[in-house]
Parts: structure tokens; C-alpha cells; sequence
């Protein structure tokens, strides 16, 4: 019996096309934004290396996720350690999973999610195991290069949030924009 393909797949930034997010890019705007987004993924490679984890899926510290055989128009950076997940993304916005894109604009997400015990489990898609959110910050931008500068600010808030208390800290946290 052939072994099942993995319904996820995760591919390092500097691995894919900048086009799955960002379709309508010249050669020459894809490297600018390249040069920003590198910056994002650095920051979410220090705040790994601060818990000392892998800096999401491919330890790139942005990644690009397929679902099935669908290639979402996003990137995805993170760093989970004891009981919190410290994610930001970047996304051409859809109806669903296999709808056309509707943007610009792309939304920019950075979150923080805490485990918890009780019955709503809005994060568990994105930690692993069930969370709930204790801090956010979220925008939008019409261009490429605007959408990576806000990841990178996203990604900077992530930093400063992860390195400005000790991860059990997060554990006890409500809500803590």
C-alpha cells in the first residue's frame, strides 16, 4: 500500500515564487520585496533561537503551506515554545481554501496563542494544540512592498512581545493586546 501524501506541505520562503503571493510581480519588484521579507524572516529566526526552537516548519523562518493540492497564497513565519505560539502571516485574502484571489489588499496577522484547557480551541490549527489568543495586531496593504514592511513590523512586535516576559507569563495571560 503506497504511503499517503501529507496534507500540508510547507516550503522555506528562498525554496518558492514569490508569485503564489504576489502574482502580478516583476523580476525586479520581486527581489526588492524579497530583500524586506528576508528581514521579516530573520526577526522570527531570533525570536526562535531566543526559545530555542525551529523557527516554524523548515526552521526558514517564513514559509509558503500548501493544502492538498492547493498552493495558499500566503506566508507564514512562527516560533512555538512551552505552551505558546508566536505567529505572523502574510495573505492574498479568498473566499476559501479553493476560491479565486480576491485581493489586493493582503492582510498582515501577528499573534500570540497561549494553551489553555477549556473547550474553544480557536488557535489549535496554528499552535498544534488548544490555545487561545493573548495578543494581536493585524493590517492591510494595496502593494507588495507595503505588505512586506508590515510583516516585518509584525514580526518585529513579535519579537519585542516574545523577549518581554518568560514564556510561563504567556501561559497565565487572558488577553494582553
Amino acid at each position: 500500500m503506497p504511503a499517503e501524501e501529507p496534507t500540508e506541505v510547507y516550503t522555506a520562503m528562498d525554496q518558492g515564487d514569490l508569485h503564489w503571493v504576489f502574482p502580478d510581480l516583476d523580476d525586479q519588484g520581486a527581489e526588492g520585496v524579497r530583500g524586506i521579507l528576508e528581514r521579516a524572516a530573520g526577526t522570527v529566526r531570533r525570536l526562535a533561537d531566543h526559545f530555542g526552537v525551529p523557527a516554524g516548519r523548515t526552521g526558514a523562518g517564513l514559509e509558503y503551506r500548501r493544502e492538498h493540492i492547493v498552493q495558499i497564497p500566503a506566508l507564514y513565519g512562527s516560533a512555538t515554545a512551552a505552551g505558546i505560539a508566536f505567529h505572523v502571516e502574510l495573505a492574498m485574502p479568498r473566499a476559501c481554501l479553493w476560491g479565486p484571489n480576491l485581493g489586493p489588499p493582503w492582510g498582515i496577522h501577528g499573534f500570540i496563542l497561549a494553551s489553555c484547557a477549556d473547550s474553544h480551541h480557536e488557535g489549535e490549527d496554528w499552535a498544534g494544540f488548544p490555545s487561545h489568543t493573548v495578543a494581536e495586531v493585524e493590517t492591510s496593504a494595496e502593494t507588495p512592498v507595503l505588505a512586506a514592511r508590515d510583516l516585518v513590523r509584525a514580526a518585529e512586535w513579535l519579537l519585542d512581545r516574545g523577549m518581554s516576559r518568560p514564556p510561563e507569563d504567556w501561559l497565565t495571560a487572558k488577553r494582553l493586546d
